[in-house]
Protein backbone atom coordinates (compact mmCIF):
# COMPACT_ATOMS: atom_id res chain seq x y z
CA UNK A 1 0.00 0.00 0.00
CA UNK A 2 1.31 3.25 -1.24
CA UNK A 3 1.01 5.78 2.13
CA UNK A 4 2.67 8.55 0.78
CA UNK A 5 -0.28 11.53 0.82
CA UNK A 6 -2.31 12.74 -2.15
CA UNK A 7 -1.51 9.72 -4.70
CA UNK A 8 -4.49 8.37 -6.55
CA UNK A 9 -4.62 4.69 -5.27
CA UNK A 10 -4.87 3.60 -8.75
CA UNK A 11 -1.77 5.54 -9.54
CA UNK A 12 0.02 4.07 -13.22
CA UNK A 13 3.23 5.61 -12.98
CA UNK A 14 4.17 4.30 -16.36
CA UNK A 15 1.58 5.54 -18.39
CA UNK A 16 1.90 9.29 -16.18
CA UNK A 17 5.21 9.17 -17.33
CA UNK A 18 3.87 8.49 -21.52
CA UNK A 19 1.04 11.43 -21.00
CA UNK A 20 4.18 13.98 -19.60
CA UNK A 21 6.38 12.47 -22.47
CA UNK A 22 3.32 13.44 -24.56
CA UNK A 23 2.91 16.78 -23.83
CA UNK A 24 6.47 17.91 -23.06
CA UNK A 25 7.28 16.31 -26.77
CA UNK A 26 5.39 18.59 -28.53
CA UNK A 27 5.79 21.75 -25.62
CA UNK A 28 8.91 21.66 -24.83
CA UNK A 29 9.97 22.51 -21.28
CA UNK A 30 9.30 26.03 -21.15
CA UNK A 31 5.72 26.07 -22.77
CA UNK A 32 4.42 23.06 -20.75
CA UNK A 33 2.44 24.01 -17.66
CA UNK A 34 1.85 22.05 -14.45
CA UNK A 35 -1.90 22.53 -15.49
CA UNK A 36 -0.90 21.03 -18.78
CA UNK A 37 0.66 17.69 -17.08
CA UNK A 38 -2.41 17.32 -14.36
CA UNK A 39 -4.54 17.10 -17.33
CA UNK A 40 -2.88 14.81 -19.50
CA UNK A 41 -2.11 12.26 -16.23
CA UNK A 42 -5.27 12.93 -14.99
CA UNK A 43 -3.57 13.70 -11.61
CA UNK A 44 -4.43 16.86 -8.90
CA UNK A 45 -1.17 19.36 -8.30
CA UNK A 46 -0.51 18.19 -4.60
CA UNK A 47 -0.35 14.58 -6.16
CA UNK A 48 2.00 15.36 -8.57
CA UNK A 49 4.25 17.07 -7.05
CA UNK A 50 4.07 13.49 -4.47
CA UNK A 51 5.11 11.30 -6.99
CA UNK A 52 7.15 12.87 -9.38
CA UNK A 53 8.62 16.30 -7.72
CA UNK A 54 8.96 19.99 -9.44
CA UNK A 55 8.14 19.87 -12.87
CA UNK A 56 11.95 19.97 -13.52
CA UNK A 57 12.12 16.27 -12.11
CA UNK A 58 8.68 14.95 -14.38
CA UNK A 59 11.13 16.14 -17.56
CA UNK A 60 14.02 14.12 -17.16
CA UNK A 61 12.01 11.73 -16.23
CA UNK A 62 9.80 11.97 -19.42
CA UNK A 63 13.64 12.54 -21.81
CA UNK A 64 14.59 9.31 -19.87
CA UNK A 65 11.49 7.30 -21.17
CA UNK A 66 12.33 8.35 -24.68
CA UNK A 67 15.32 7.45 -25.14
CA UNK A 68 14.81 4.26 -23.20
CA UNK A 69 11.52 3.65 -26.03
CA UNK A 70 12.15 5.02 -29.04
CA UNK A 71 15.54 5.86 -28.78
CA UNK A 72 16.68 2.35 -27.68
CA UNK A 73 15.10 1.34 -30.94
CA UNK A 74 17.21 3.52 -32.92
CA UNK A 75 20.05 2.99 -31.75
CA UNK A 76 19.44 -1.18 -31.38
CA UNK A 77 19.54 -0.77 -35.41
CA UNK A 78 23.13 0.80 -35.30
CA UNK A 79 24.17 -2.81 -33.67
CA UNK A 80 22.55 -5.43 -35.79
CA UNK A 81 25.64 -6.97 -37.22
CA UNK A 82 25.20 -6.19 -40.88
CA UNK A 83 26.88 -3.85 -43.02
CA UNK A 84 27.75 -0.47 -41.88
CA UNK A 85 26.03 1.00 -45.08
CA UNK A 86 22.66 -1.47 -43.56
CA UNK A 87 22.98 -0.49 -40.01
CA UNK A 88 22.85 3.48 -41.05
CA UNK A 89 19.94 2.85 -43.55
CA UNK A 90 17.87 1.32 -40.54
CA UNK A 91 19.02 3.38 -38.09
CA UNK A 92 17.54 6.55 -39.65
CA UNK A 93 14.66 4.56 -41.37
CA UNK A 94 13.31 3.86 -37.66
CA UNK A 95 14.04 7.23 -36.42
CA UNK A 96 12.18 8.56 -39.76
CA UNK A 97 9.14 6.52 -39.14
CA UNK A 98 8.56 8.03 -35.57
CA UNK A 99 9.31 11.51 -36.53
CA UNK A 100 7.65 12.00 -39.71
CA UNK A 101 4.10 10.98 -38.41
CA UNK A 102 1.21 13.14 -38.91
CA UNK A 103 1.70 15.34 -35.84
CA UNK A 104 5.50 16.15 -36.85
CA UNK A 105 6.69 16.19 -33.54
CA UNK A 106 10.14 15.19 -34.27
CA UNK A 107 12.56 14.13 -31.73
CA UNK A 108 12.30 15.74 -28.32
CA UNK A 109 16.12 15.74 -28.18
CA UNK A 110 16.42 17.52 -30.35
CA UNK A 111 13.51 20.05 -30.99
CA UNK A 112 12.74 20.31 -27.34
CA UNK A 113 15.92 20.08 -24.51
CA UNK A 114 18.36 22.73 -26.27
CA UNK A 115 15.50 25.59 -25.32
CA UNK A 116 15.01 23.25 -22.29
CA UNK A 117 18.65 24.04 -21.21
CA UNK A 118 18.84 27.38 -22.16
CA UNK A 119 16.70 27.85 -18.80
CA UNK A 120 18.06 25.14 -16.49
CA UNK A 121 21.56 23.72 -15.64
CA UNK A 122 20.12 20.46 -14.69
CA UNK A 123 18.37 20.05 -18.44
CA UNK A 124 21.69 21.41 -20.12
CA UNK A 125 23.27 18.89 -18.02
CA UNK A 126 20.77 15.90 -19.22
CA UNK A 127 21.29 17.07 -22.69
CA UNK A 128 24.75 16.78 -22.45
CA UNK A 129 24.25 12.98 -20.81
CA UNK A 130 22.01 11.68 -23.57
CA UNK A 131 24.05 12.87 -26.29
CA UNK A 132 27.27 11.25 -24.47
CA UNK A 133 24.93 8.14 -24.46
CA UNK A 134 24.15 7.95 -27.92
CA UNK A 135 27.51 9.39 -29.52
CA UNK A 136 28.89 6.33 -27.49
CA UNK A 137 26.66 3.71 -29.27
CA UNK A 138 27.44 5.55 -32.57
CA UNK A 139 31.39 5.58 -31.72
CA UNK A 140 31.56 1.69 -31.28
CA UNK A 141 29.87 1.10 -34.88
CA UNK A 142 31.94 3.70 -36.47
CA UNK A 143 35.39 1.68 -35.13
CA UNK A 144 33.99 -1.69 -36.31
CA UNK A 145 32.65 -0.08 -39.60
CA UNK A 146 36.59 1.10 -39.92
CA UNK A 147 38.05 -1.71 -38.65
CA UNK A 148 36.06 -3.65 -41.45
CA UNK A 149 37.25 -1.40 -43.98
CA UNK A 150 33.72 -0.10 -44.43
CA UNK A 151 34.16 3.76 -43.99
CA UNK A 152 37.49 6.13 -43.96
CA UNK A 153 40.43 4.63 -42.43
CA UNK A 154 41.93 7.62 -41.08
CA UNK A 155 38.47 9.30 -39.98
CA UNK A 156 38.37 10.14 -36.68
CA UNK A 157 35.85 8.13 -34.86
CA UNK A 158 34.12 9.82 -32.23
CA UNK A 159 33.70 13.07 -34.92
CA UNK A 160 32.00 10.60 -37.54
CA UNK A 161 29.96 9.21 -34.99
CA UNK A 162 28.42 12.66 -34.10
CA UNK A 163 28.26 13.57 -37.32
CA UNK A 164 26.07 10.70 -37.12
CA UNK A 165 24.02 11.79 -34.71
CA UNK A 166 24.23 15.43 -35.58
CA UNK A 167 22.24 14.29 -38.81
CA UNK A 168 19.72 12.63 -36.98
CA UNK A 169 18.96 15.15 -34.79
CA UNK A 170 18.65 17.86 -37.73
CA UNK A 171 16.33 15.33 -39.72
CA UNK A 172 14.04 15.59 -36.66
CA UNK A 173 14.28 19.74 -37.10
CA UNK A 174 13.23 19.14 -40.43
CA UNK A 175 10.63 17.08 -39.91
CA UNK A 176 9.19 19.70 -37.02
CA UNK A 177 9.56 22.40 -39.66
CA UNK A 178 7.03 20.65 -42.24
CA UNK A 179 9.79 18.14 -44.29
CA UNK A 180 7.72 14.96 -45.62
CA UNK A 181 8.97 11.27 -44.77
CA UNK A 182 10.25 11.25 -48.96
CA UNK A 183 12.36 14.27 -48.30
CA UNK A 184 13.84 12.72 -44.82
CA UNK A 185 15.04 9.45 -46.65
CA UNK A 186 16.60 11.53 -49.56
CA UNK A 187 18.73 13.63 -46.93
CA UNK A 188 19.17 10.34 -44.85
CA UNK A 189 20.53 8.15 -48.08
CA UNK A 190 22.74 10.75 -48.92
CA UNK A 191 24.67 11.08 -45.97
CA UNK A 192 24.67 7.10 -45.90
CA UNK A 193 26.10 6.84 -49.06
CA UNK A 194 28.86 10.30 -48.50
CA UNK A 195 29.88 8.48 -44.77
CA UNK A 196 29.86 4.93 -45.55
CA UNK A 197 31.64 5.14 -49.57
Amino acid sequence: MDTRRGRPREFDEVRARGAALAVFWLGGYASSTVDDLTEAIAINRPSLYVAFGAREDLYELAARRYIDTYGRRYLDALTQGGSFTKDLVGFYGRLIETISAEDGRGCPVACTLPAGAMNSERIRMLLAELLKEIDDVATARVKTAIEAGETDPDGDAPIVAKLIVDTLLGLSVRARSGANRRELNAIARTFVTLIAA
